[in-house]
């Protein structure tokens, strides 16, 4: 397991503070994600041009089986002074490659306005293709239009769906309640049955640690005050990023994950002075019926060749697959349970 650098972490830190772009790039975050067991061989790179001087560049990455190398950084994969040469970034990412004897480089789900994206972007040797986009939803009227989108977009049955939850509340947890809520709850979700909750997936103590450090909040929706789904959230600069969630199979006829998405939003984020709430993942069917609007993603692999030509087919195929589904009305569980049985 890596053991994180504190001075490595400290300029990661300096950087973050002055040019940090999302909750991820936080050093308490990376520093939870070199803790976690998935993440066994890792690097951290910072770069300054002189030593004494402020870094100017920090990358994280993560070893694949297949000798990629991919960025721990969702989002913005990289954190980069303002006026870093794009030029300068290639033969770092050269230098790179050759030490670490990575067959790619690969920078996954940047947001495309982002500083970061526009630096890889003009990148030489760089590939990059589209993936799909991040739904959100605007909190410029602090939620109000939510179940009215809802309402109109869920159809006839929506009024009906909603009575399901009137016996839940939702309730934002104090850090050492959420980590035992969050495990719990993980255990009994239908993920686990499938091996894709957090705890098969090897992150269950990374959102633990960032839930104990603060960095991260639970809000869970409770039946007699016993927590019965979650909702996992990042407020950053007047953004809220609701990274994960997920329910207790056997309340599965309250709804309470769809709960969460509504009621549950307006009960904790509806006074908060907010631009937008991002869903953090591709769309799907319950987030199309709360979304206002989309930010595009794409993904950049280096150096472009046959291994990233590789990469950008697997990526988009996989986005394919997402997206027919979507287009015949396919539910999230059963999205899981196709792709797991492939």
């Amino acid at each position: 397991m890596a053991v994180p650098d504190e001075g490595l972490l400290n300029a990661v830190g300096q950087l973050f503070a002055q040019h940090g772009e999302m909750p991820h790039q936080h050093p308490g975050v990376l520093s939870a994600r070199l803790g976690c067991p998935d993440c066994a061989d890792c690097v951290v790179a910072v770069y300054s041009r002189r030593n004494g001087e402020p870094p100017e560049l920090a990358l994280a990455l993560r070893q694949r089986p297949d000798g990629v190398w991919v960025s721990l950084f969702p989002g913005a994969p990289i954190l980069a002074s303002l006026a870093f040469p794009p030029e300068l970034l290639g033969e770092i990412l050269a230098a790179l490659c050759r030490e670490l004897g990575a067959s790619a480089l690969y920078f996954p789900l940047a947001y495309a306005e982002t500083r970061a994206a526009h630096l890889l972007q003009a990148t030489p040797a760089m590939d990059c293709w589209q993936r799909s986009p991040s739904p959100i939803i605007s909190w410029d009227d602090g939620g109000e239009g939510l179940i009215g989108r809802f309402m109109e977009r869920y159809g006839s049955q929506a009024a009906r769906k909603r009575k399901r939850w009137q016996s839940l509340r939702a309730v934002t947890l104090p850090p050492l309640s959420a980590v035992q809520a969050l495990a719990a709850i993980e255990a009994n979700s239908w993920k686990s049955s499938l091996h894709a909750d957090l705890q098969s997936n090897g992150q269950l103590k990374y959102y633990q640690r960032l839930l104990l450090e603060g960095l991260v909040e639970l809000t869970v929706a409770t039946l007699d005050e016993y927590p019965i789904a979650y909702r996992l959230d990042s407020l950053f600069r007047e953004r809220v990023y609701a990274l994960e969630w997920s329910f207790d199979q056997r309340y599965a006829a309250l709804a309470p994950g769809m709960f969460l998405l509504l009621d549950g939003l307006l009960l904790r984020w509806g006074r908060e002075k907010l631009h937008y709430i991002d869903l953090f993942g591709s769309p799907d069917r319950l987030k199309t019926l709360v979304e206002t609007d989309r930010r595009a993603r794409v993904d950049f692999a280096w150096p472009a060749g046959s291994v990233t030509e590789l990469l950008r087919r697997e990526r988009s195929d996989h986005d394919l697959r997402l997206a027919g589904y979507l287009a015949r009305g396919v539910g999230i569980r059963r999205i899981y349970s196709e792709m797991v049985d492939r």
